[in-house]
């Protein structure tokens, strides 16, 4: 390979090999890599993970092992699971250990193996000094982007530098580079020379997890954190937890609803740090006045209640203290947490109809519910910004049986909430809110920091993309998708515990979720192309794609899943699940070794898909 560096080792600006388009710095994931002839001329254009197509980074050689990995200072969880998945790939196709070494500025110029630098400028010095002499603008990168440089020394070894401003960022770039560039021939393993940046073009991406309903109380720690292991290989950095009706509380143990739960406190406390640890933030999720463990405590306080209603009073001075008891007593129990994320009970009949708060303030149809949930939420989060000023509040919004003609409800939230530990969840597929006057305005002049909410799990992966890209395109600040197995699944594996993150219909839905939340613009063929590196091996049908799409659909449409009885049957099932089945077995004597992920993907569906519809 070509190099600008001179015979003392010492790199010039252009000397990166490979270049990127100027684009991908904005949005998702590079797709290619490409040889950088003259600064800023692409002249070719190479399939990820391509050897011998251009030049290559060899981690292991002929059977031997050609790479040693920089590592930080001192490694955090996600440092090392940035590490660990280098190396796995690596000991899995080529059965060799990389050797790892802490960083130092004093590294040779000259090292004996291709080095993998990896880490931030903090957590790295070998990162910090380069980030520094090459000019690389790790800034644009934002919290969790990061930056791929690519170069050679005299004596013929690379350099491949890894850099976020973030452990999370390090961690997505290991992901990308493994799952899209790396690839494994005869005894070697390599990947392009590239120089790229990325980072995700919606900020805030993770789920809404719903520990109540049917089975899901019955989760074990040890469930829950494979649940958020998914979430951070989804490349999630929140997740809203829902904890009443499981909280154990001690001012009011008539909340406490679900006593076959084995989540003790001390579970819950392991969990919150599990979860931080991987780059995710927790907010403590409970009802405000409604919903689960509150309705039972409005059962026995009579007093918190309107005359004939059977929800707790928004206006009402003793609701008011109740709710306020009951929330900070789940702060104060858990206070490392993030912040918290408060359903306030406008969904269907749970918000309260008595006068006081269905009293009317003006014409347009405001009413006092909306400024009596709005008051009580400053007046508690002010409370516990007291206490810790960094903790997030996380409301929902867009609620049509409460709020459908509130426009004092919006404008309250414009003028007067615009502090940024704000965050509103908009739950109800609005893309524009009433202005003071009735007219429809866009989300982000409700507040930059608007999250939208979907059930990803019952939608086609092109719905998924479509809305990653609105939410871009609204310039909102997230994405929220639904994790609520024991409410719904759609997939036949409602009644298992725990459910099956790693099995179809999820996987894949996963999959798409975390590609399009970090690039939306990605076309239907090039998810595809992702999906075949990811899940299949190279020379496999791209048909076989095709099927696990497919059997998504099956799962989420099929009456085994949902209600109605409608969609796909047995007798539609029997031929096509034969088909299929033929195909994936004709392709599997295509791979060498254990079968890709895919094909036992696919397998397991089909046999799984048979069971649920006694198809012999």
């Amino acid at each position: 390979m070509n190099s600008e560096a001179d015979r003392s080792g010492t790199l010039g600006r252009r000397a990166f090999l490979g270049t990127a388009s100027a684009s991908l710095a904005l949005m998702g994931v590079p797709v290619q890599a490409a040889i950088l002839s003259n600064p800023g001329k692409v002249l070719e254009v190479g399939t990820p993970g391509t050897i011998n197509k251009q030049p290559s980074v060899f981690l292991t050689r002929d059977g031997r092992v050609a790479a040693t990995v920089v590592r930080p200072v001192e490694p955090t969880v996600l440092s090392r699971m940035a590490e660990e998945r280098i190396t796995s790939f690596v000991k899995r196709h080529a059965n060799l250990v990389l050797p790892s070494l802490e960083g130092s500025t004093t590294l040779s110029v000259r090292p004996p193996t291709n080095l993998v630098v990896l880490g931030t400028p903090k957590s790295n010095p070998l990162i910090a000094k380069w980030v520094e002499e090459y000019h690389i603008e790790l800034e644009q990168a934002g919290a969790e982007g990061y930056a791929l440089r690519t170069w050679n020394y005299p004596n013929g070894t690379c350099c491949v530098l890894i850099a976020s401003n973030s452990d999370k960022g390090v961690f997505h770039a290991a992901t990308h580079l493994t799952e899209f560039w790396l690839k494994a021939e005869a005894d070697s393993v390599a990947f392009p020379t590239l120089s790229t940046d990325a980072r995700p073009a919606i900020p805030l991406r993770g789920t809404y997890n719903l520990a109540c309903w049917g089975l899901a109380p019955r989760y074990s720690l040890t469930d829950w954190k494979n649940v958020v292991d998914a979430m951070a290989e989804d490349h999630m950095n929140f997740v809203l937890f829902w904890l009443a009706g499981l909280f154990r509380s001690k001012r009011f143990p008539e909340s406490f609803i679900y006593p076959e739960t084995p989540l003790t406190n001390d579970d819950i406390h392991v969990l919150i740090k599990y979860a931080q640890d991987r780059g995710i933030r927790v907010y403590l999720g409970s009802g405000a006045f409604a919903w689960f463990g509150q309705d039972q405590i409005a059962i026995y306080h009579p007093e918190a209640r309107e005359i004939g209603q059977s929800v707790l009073c928004r206006t009402l001075p003793a609701s008011r203290r109740i709710v306020d008891d009951y929330l900070s007593e789940l702060h104060d129990t858990f206070p490392e947490a993030d912040g918290m994320y408060l359903e306030i009970g406008c969904e269907g009949d749970y918000h309260c109809r008595g006068p006081l708060c269905q009293k009317f303030l003006d014409e347009f149809g405001s009413k006092q519910i909306g400024q009596s949930e709005l008051s009580f939420l400053r007046e508690f989060s002010e409370k516990l910004w007291k206490r810790n000023p960094e903790l997030r509040f996380f409301w929902p919004i867009g609620y049509p049986e409460a709020h459908a003609w509130d426009v004092r409800y919006y404008e309250e939230i414009r003028k007067h909430m615009a502090d940024p530990r704000y965050y509103w969840v908009e739950v109800r597929q609005n893309w524009q809110l009433p202005g003071a006057i009735g007219s429809l305005r866009p989300l982000n002049q409700l507040s930059k920091n608007v999250l939208h909410w979907d059930q990803y799990y019952r939608m086609p992966l092109l719905d998924i993309r479509d809305q990653a890209r609105r939410v871009a395109e609204a310039g909102i600040s997230g994405y929220a998708v639904a994790y609520e197995p024991g409410a719904a699944s759609a997939s036949v594996y409602g009644d298992r515990i725990p459910f099956p993150i790693d099995l179809l219909p999820y996987r894949l839905t996963r999959f798409a979720y975390r590609e399009f939340a970090w690039n939306p613009g990605l076309s239907w063929n090039e998810f595809r192309a992702r999906v075949h590196k990811k899940f299949l091996a190279p020379g496999m049908s791209q048909d076989l794609v095709d099927i696990m799409v497919t059997l998504r659909d099956f799962m989420r449409d099929g009456p085994a899943s949902q209600p109605p009885t409608v969609g796909v049957n047995a007798e539609n099932l029997r031929p096509r699940l034969a088909a299929m089945e033929a195909e994936v077995h004709t392709e599997k004597g295509t791979s060498l070794g254990n079968p890709p992920e895919g094909v036992t993907l696919i397998e397991t569906c089909i046999r799984d898909l048979r069971a649920a519809y006694h198809i012999e």
